[in-house]
């Protein structure tokens, strides 16, 4: 089975994506770095430390479905389904895990992660150019779209970022059920173990995590910039769950 772990970005996607990788690993499946490096798929297939597939079509897929036909493997993209992946879904080849968060929240965070790479010397091809949170709104009111792709799927196990920092352990029990891996077993309950503290990403190269603080665009913003965020994805930002 191939299991995409999709995220919307600055959502914890990448501890989303490694807990989920970890959970099925622990449970027999294969590691996907190791597929990546041994079959020469570095970059232009899986790129980044986390595996990122990047769009989701045939082209990038295919070469990945030989390993998953005896085996579970797990990738991560921030990208929209395509037609490719709904026929390997309906063929019982692929599912999918996608995490999103309050998007305001989002565009704060991608705007202060380029922002303090750029003040450390760094380039991010993502979040670097995000000089201004009207940029980052603008950047993430592409994947309130995505989130409205995902969100609409049958099968498809969809988890806000808020949720899993409020109750980590419920959350993290709704993956392992997804993935239909033992509850029980030792193994699970260390690798549930190992990403629950927001700690981890000081010691797990790829989690790039920078405040988790769940509202803080409401004091950071300011009233102009909220009213923008209303203008672009008001709407979805109620049916997601959140206030206005």
């Amino acid at each position: 089975m191939l299991y995409l772990a999709v995220g919307m970005p600055r959502a914890g996607s990448a501890r989303h994506y490694r807990l989920i990788h970890d959970l099925v690993v622990s449970n027999g499946g294969k590691v996907s770095l190791d597929i990546r490096n041994k079959n020469k798929l570095n970059q232009h297939i899986l790129t980044e430390v986390n595996c990122n597939i990047g769009i989701v079509n045939y082209k990038r897929v295919i070469p990945l479905l030989p390993y998953t036909i005896k085996d579970d493997v797990v990738i991560k993209t921030h990208s929209g389904s395509t037609r490719f992946y709904d026929l390997i879904s309906r063929l019982g080849l692929a599912k999918s895990l996608y995490v999103y968060r309050d998007p305001r929240a989002a565009a704060l965070s991608a705007h202060n992660f380029g922002m303090s790479k750029l003040a450390q010397g760094m380039k991010n091809k993502a979040f670097t150019d995000l000089t201004t949170i009207e940029k980052a709104i603008d950047f993430i009111a592409v994947y309130v779209d995505i989130w409205k792709e995902w969100s609409a799927k049958e099968g498809v196990l969809v988890q806000r970022f808020e949720d899993i920092l409020a109750d980590y352990e419920a959350e993290a029990m709704k993956i392992v059920d997804f993935l239909d891996v033992d509850p029980e077993a030792q193994s699970t309950l260390e690798v549930i173990g190992r990403y629950a503290s927001n700690k981890s990403a000081e010691d797990v190269r790829g989690l790039h995590f920078y405040k988790g603080e769940p509202e803080r665009f409401r004091t950071e913003m300011t009233p102009t910039q909220l009213a923008l965020c209303e203008e672009k994805f008001g709407d979805e930002i109620i049916k997601m769950g959140y206030e206005l």
